[in-house]
């Protein structure tokens, strides 16, 4: 049988279109198949990239918390000083009689602050009222720190002599 040239030719672009096709749509595949790696790395890195955006807002939002916190301690603290602000707390707790000297040491300015210090003498008290007011000062509501503390056995009876250096920080 006798394949006759004009159907030879149509055979021939019948394959060569089919071939043509299979070979457009297996660079299409690997087209996409490279983008999709190319898509999954980067969206890799986003996510790499949000979780230390992540840490750093963690970060951010503590320290405006504590910033936020100094603020408020910075409103609360009294104008009148150091020596106000222990001899209430003291007072407070109701040991105004066993204060034994409660006097100024002086004070810094810096940035706005300033910066005030007083000694703090206390004679006779027990073991209890000791850490009440070491607790107290600590966690006062003002920016007030407790610099130096000196515990000693009293010479009479069981009780302690307290003196400690206090630093009361405010806005000029």
């Amino acid at each position: 049988m006798k394949i006759k040239i004009p159907e030879l030719k149509e055979l021939n672009r019948k394959t060569l279109m089919a071939g043509g096709i299979i070979l457009l749509l297996f660079i299409l595949s690997v087209v996409f198949i490279a983008q999709g790696r190319s898509a999954r790395r980067a969206l890799e890195n986003a996510k790499d990239g949000f979780s230390e955006f992540n840490v750093l807002k963690d970060e951010y939002v503590s320290f405006k918390a504590h910033a936020d916190e100094l603020e408020r301690l910075a409103a609360l603290s009294p104008r009148e000083g150091i020596m106000t602000a222990i001899e209430g707390i003291v007072s407070g707790m109701g040991l105004k009689g066993k204060i034994g000297t409660l006097k100024s040491a002086g004070g810094r300015e810096s940035d706005g602050l300033l910066q005030e210090e007083a000694e703090l003498t206390m004679k006779r008290l027990t073991m209890n009222e000791s850490i009440n007011v070491l607790y107290r000062l600590e966690n006062a509501p003002m920016m007030l720190a407790v610099k130096t503390v000196e515990i000693k056995r009293s010479f009479t009876g069981n009780t302690l002599d307290l003196r400690l250096t206090a630093a009361l920080t405010r806005r000029k």
